[in-house]
């Protein structure tokens, strides 16, 4: 299914935002003490977001969906399939510090309201957010046919010009999405990153409780998945890129 923020299965430029400019006070103007308590945060925010879903708005105009639930939530940006894992954990001043699972920093919100997107290239972009909502904008993943492993293998070894196998454990159709949502995110990693992943003959997806990787005697990268979790069962393309990195070039 796709909505409005293209958020599906198959489905990030920035630009800086400038600071607001103080001038030097004229002669004889005098101003009140500041009141931090009356003062208004330039970009608006919920201080007690604590669950449901919103849309946050870049400085280039592209939007971000994040959706929390308690202490996790889940993050996409527009024009990127992978959705986002986070923890959320307290942060210096009373912030909160939203994280991947290889601690990458996602979003800061401070005690105010205020929130910030850190990127690769950007420490910290502020964002315009919309009115939270109860409903979900983030989907499961739909479940694709059974011949997606094939497919995959085609489109992994087209990709890095030789051949390289992709097969996934059949949990049933309920929790079968989360597995071939796995697929997706390792396969692309290893095609994008061709050097560090040139000794993988194949990749194989097995469930267990806690995600993990392996390399065994025969070249095959092993990914455990754990598709009763959701989007947290699985690694990120984060992880998967440091795995390779540590597995090969440590």
């Amino acid at each position: 299914m796709v909505n409005r923020w293209g958020l599906s299965l198959a489905a990030v430029s920035i630009m800086t935002l400038t600071g607001p400019a103080w001038s030097q006070d004229a002669p004889g103007t005098t101003f009140d003490a500041y009141n931090e308590s009356q003062a208004e945060p330039i970009f608006d925010m919920n201080p007690a977001f604590s669950d449901g879903s919103l849309v946050l708005t870049r400085t280039d105009g592209t939007e971000v969906v994040l959706q929390r639930e308690n202490e996790s939530a889940l993050l996409k940006f527009e024009n990127d399939p992978e959705v986002w894992s986070l923890r959320i954990t307290p942060g210096p001043g009373n912030s909160e510090l939203f994280k991947n699972d290889t601690e990458r920093l996602f979003l800061k919100l401070s005690d105010r309201g205020n929130m910030s997107l850190y990127t690769p290239e950007y420490n910290g972009e502020p964002v315009i957010t919309s009115s939270i909502v109860d409903e979900q904008l983030i989907s499961p993943p739909e479940l694709e046919k059974d011949d997606f492993p094939d497919r995959l293998t085609r489109h992994l070894s087209l990709r890095l010009g030789r051949l390289v196998n992709v097969e996934i454990e059949d949990v049933g159709g309920g929790q079968q999405p989360w597995m071939q949502d796995a697929a997706l995110i390792v396969s692309d990693v290893v095609a994008s990153n061709a050097e560090l992943s040139e000794d993988i003959k194949a990749i194989r997806l097995v469930t267990g409780n806690v995600p993990d990787f392996k390399m065994t005697e025969d070249d095959t990268l092993l990914v455990v998945v754990d598709p009763s979790t959701g989007y947290d069962g699985r690694p990120s393309s984060d992880r998967v890129y440091l795995f390779l990195k540590g597995a090969f070039h440590g």
